[in-house]
């Protein structure tokens, strides 16, 4: 898990985005909602701490249980909830998702 900045155009801890430059290194870091991170300003000037932005791992919510939210939201868009459910465990069983508590 990384640690959680807000990214500000300025006043933050200067830091360099590394992301897509290899070989990847830098402190692993996340998007965190608005207030909840360290605010952190993106430079180009070779002044700041290399960063790695991450993505945040996939958690499943309560209001996303098959049998509470998935249904309705599926019918919204005209899917049929039985097939989503079948489709949602093949993805699981291939190692296509991988679900943490």
């Amino acid at each position: 898990m990384g640690w959680p900045v807000n990214t500000v155009a300025a006043g933050g801890l200067p830091v360099i985005d590394a992301t897509a430059v290899a070989p990847m290194s830098g402190k692993s870091v996340i998007e965190a909602p608005a207030g909840y991170g360290v605010a952190v300003t993106k430079v180009t000037n070779g002044f700041g701490m290399p960063v790695i932005y991450v993505s945040p791992p996939l958690l499943r919510s309560t209001a996303v249980k098959a049998d509470v939210g998935l249904p309705h939201a599926a019918r919204s868009h005209g899917v049929d909830p039985d097939i989503l459910d079948e489709q949602i465990a093949e993805a699981i069983d291939d190692g296509d998702v991988t679900i943490q508590h």
